[in-house]
C-alpha cells in the first residue's frame, strides 16, 4: 500500500525530489503532504515555483542537503519524496 501524499514516480510531468541527483535542480510543483506539514516546509522556503538544488544527498535513509536562494538546508529522504519537481 502507498503512502498518500508520497510520489514514488513521474507524476504529471515531474518526478520527487528524492529521484534528483547532487548537481540537479528542479522546480516545485506540488507538495504532497498534509497542511501542517506543508506549513512547514513553506516556512523552509520549499513552496510551489521554487527552484530548488541538490547539493549532496546520502545514501540510503539519509539527508538531501538542498539550495534555495542561496540558503542551503537539509531535510529526510522521506520528506524529499513528499516534494514533485520538474527539471531545469
Amino acid at each position: 500500500m502507498k503512502n498518500p501524499g508520497v510520489f514514488h514516480e513521474s507524476v504529471a510531468g515531474g518526478v520527487p525530489l528524492s529521484a534528483l541527483l547532487p548537481g540537479e535542480q528542479g522546480r516545485i510543483i506540488a507538495v504532497g503532504m498534509g497542511s501542517g506539514r506543508q506549513h512547514h516546509f513553506r516556512r523552509m522556503g520549499l513552496r510551489e515555483g521554487k527552484i530548488v538544488t541538490v547539493i549532496a544527498t546520502q545514501p540510503a535513509r539519509g539527508p538531501f542537503v538542498l539550495d534555495i536562494e542561496g540558503t542551503q538546508i537539509a531535510i529526510g529522504r522521506g520528506m524529499a519524496m513528499h516534494i514533485l519537481v520538474e527539471k531545469v
